[in-house]
């Protein structure tokens, strides 16, 4: 875990411990809008965005962004 970052993780209820080990929090996709739940969790979204689902999920990672969209 980096000093200072917060992370939050989409995963499933199965993988929940693996987000949380590694210093996150999970976010159950399969029973939560993820992107509602980071902006409950953020207020103004997050800084960085790693997409490791590709177009699936399609323009998700600019809804996820901060105002500065980084």
């Amino acid at each position: 875990m980096l000093v200072g970052l917060e992370m939050d993780g989409t995963c499933s209820s199965r993988e929940a411990a693996v987000v949380s080990d590694l210093g996150g929090i999970p976010i159950n996709y399969q029973h939560q809008d993820f992107v509602e739940e980071i902006h409950r969790l953020t207020s103004e979204g997050v800084d960085v965005v790693f997409d490791g689902i590709g177009d699936a999920h399609n323009g998700v990672p600019a809804r996820l962004s901060g105002l500065a969209g980084r």
